[in-house]
Parts: C-alpha cells; structure tokens; sequence
C-alpha cells in the first residue's frame, strides 16, 4: 500500500521538475528542504518534525540564496551603459550642409553633430555624447 511519506518524495522531484523547467533556483532549494522532510520521514520522525525539517531548510536555503545572490551581484551601472560610447575617437573626412558628419565607427556609419562651440573641420573627434542615434563630437586636443 502507498505510504504518505513517499509524498515528499514525489512533491521533492515535482519541485525540481518545476525548477528544470522554469530556471528558478528557489524551486529547487524547495526540493531540497521536501527531500529533507521525506528523509525526517523514512527514520521515523513524527509529522510536527516533518514539517520543521521542511521550514527550516526552506527558509535557511532562501536566505542563503538570497545572501548570496546579494554578495554576488555586479552593479549595472545604468549611467555607465548610456555614456559606453564616450571617449572614443572618429575621423571626420568632411561636413554635411545640415551640420552633421557621417563617420565609420563600431564597423558601421554614424551620424555625427559637433558640440556647441565646435568649428566643423575635418580631422580626429573625440565622442562626448549621444543624442538619439547621433554622436555628439568634440574636436580631439593635440597632446
């Protein structure tokens, strides 16, 4: 006959197909802690032991997931990624009557405007900016 121990067993590996299917790790440190209960179960702990066993992982595995998580995470510096562009340098061969360049960088075209108080002279830019999909230039100082 089916013994109702078996069902933390059974609920462990739903848990962890869940898990597979899904790509959440919490689903998994859920298994765990019903693996662990199933285990309290087949030495002959009561139901009360049980689900402390369960509780316990559970949430000891959430939080050292969490800690984890937390200690390990890089810092998306959102500022960073809107300002990737800057610093670099693109040659402009010739300006447009619209007051725009087309320059060549990261192997494609690029519209380019100069800075406020730049003069529009062919030679090497330097990016300090974007606006939409343009690049914002300023002529690169001779060093």
């Amino acid at each position: 006959m089916f013994s109702m121990i078996y069902l933390w067993l059974i609920g462990a590996v739903v848990l962890a197909g869940a898990d597979i299917l899904l790509g959440t790790i919490y689903l998994l440190i859920i298994a765990v802690a019903a693996l662990a209960a199933f285990i309290f179960a087949v030495i002959g702990a009561g139901i009360l032991f049980q689900l402390l066993a369960f509780a316990v992982f559970a949430i000891a595995g959430c939080v050292y997931l969490s800690y984890r998580k937390r200690k390990n995470s890089v810092s998306t510096d959102a500022d960073h990624l809107q300002h990737i562009n800057d610093g670099h340098s693109v040659e402009v061969k010739e300006w447009k009557e619209n007051g725009k360049a087309r320059v060549f960088y990261r192997g494609t075209v690029w519209d380019a405007k100069p800075e406020k108080g730049s003069p529009m002279v062919p030679g090497l830019w330097e990016i300090v900016g974007m606006s939409g999909n343009t690049l914002i230039i300023k002529l690169k100082q001779e060093k």
